[in-house]
């Protein structure tokens, strides 16, 4: 039967279902598979329930509400009720037995025919972004208006691998050239115990200073001695075989204590070995001060032969 619009807006030949007489059709369009109610939500193998107007559009009954296979794996198998309880709770629910909801952020697996929980699942918060579009990792608030604060109690804070030639761990870029950059600056406590900054054209590594810092400032005395009692060498490292000039650090832990860090021999608790380091710019005030010492010893003989030469 065709179907017609009369002039009064009348459309005739179509079937109660909404579909044109005699055409096939799997069910009734409000009654079937799927049906729509008068408020437009739409229910598959389901009557669309009287709180669907006010919470869904579209609700899915049978065995499965979401169902996937790859082969005789399932993908996506999820037979559930979801709802809003109308309190804080929002609830994934397998029929009237366990169900699963989030509240405070925590997920809770419970048996909701007693309605008391079962394996509960706790999270503790780890990470976060704040409402600024900080990242903060081990912490709640953001460090000297940083965009990633990191923050650990033991062990490392962070860590940055890298392993193709030529890449960078970590790439400090300042926007703009002029002035001076803190690319890095290494605090203790909240005070400032060094840096490395940029100026545009050279980069310094810092280490504190001031004045203000220090307290019964001495001349320094035996420099040369000292001086001789470091010993100079040259190597070549077992990684690659390249010679350079330097010291032993345990060496010239013995002369200038404060520029080696750690100590020989040193392993860790699996037998690995710990090395010791060396700042060699800790040695230029020795340097300095035996230089001194040399200069003045050089002059007073220099005053002594020009006396006699003179005489």
């Amino acid at each position: 039967m065709a179907i017609t619009i009369d002039g009064t807006g009348t459309i005739s030949g179509l079937s109660s279902g909404g579909l044109p007489d005699n055409s096939v059709a799997p069910d009734d369009l409000t009654t079937g598979h799927p049906n729509w109610d008068s408020s437009g939500n739409v229910g598959i193998d389901k009557t669309p329930d009287s709180w669907a107007s006010n919470y869904v559009g579209l609700q899915i009954g049978n065995t499965a509400s979401i169902y996937g296979r790859s082969d005789t794996t399932n993908v996506i198998g999820v037979v559930s009720n979801a709802y809003y309880d109308g309190t804080s709770n929002k609830y994934i629910q397998n029929g009237n037995a366990e169900r699963m909801y989030f509240n405070s952020g925590n997920i809770v697996f419970e048996n909701a025919g007693s309605g008391t929980a079962g394996n509960s699942v706790t999270f503790s918060e780890r990470m976060r972004i704040d409402s600024s579009g900080n990242l903060l990792v081990g912490t709640t608030s953001s460090y000297a208006t940083a965009k990633m604060t990191v923050e650990s109690t033991a062990n490392h804070g962070m860590v940055s691998k890298q392993g193709t030639t030529g890449g960078y761990c970590f790439l400090s870029n300042a926007l703009t050239n002029g002035g001076t950059f803190y690319h890095f600056n290494f605090t203790e406590n909240g005070t400032q115990r060094g840096s490395i900054t940029s100026n545009g054209s050279s980069t310094s590594y810092n280490t504190s200073s001031d004045y203000r810092l220090k307290e019964d400032v001495q001349p320094m005395s035996g420099s040369i001695d000292r001086v001789k009692a470091l010993n100079p060498v040259n190597f070549a490292w077992k990684a690659d075989g390249s010679r350079v000039d330097g010291f032993l650090a345990h060496e010239a832990a013995t002369v200038v204590p404060e520029a080696v860090h750690g100590e020989k021999d040193a392993v860790d608790t699996d037998g690995n070995p710990e090395y010791q380091g060396i700042d060699q710019s800790k040695l230029v005030p020795l340097l300095t001060a035996a230089l001194q010492e040399a200069i003045t010893k050089i002059e007073t003989l220099e005053a002594r032969v020009a006396t006699l030469e003179s005489a």
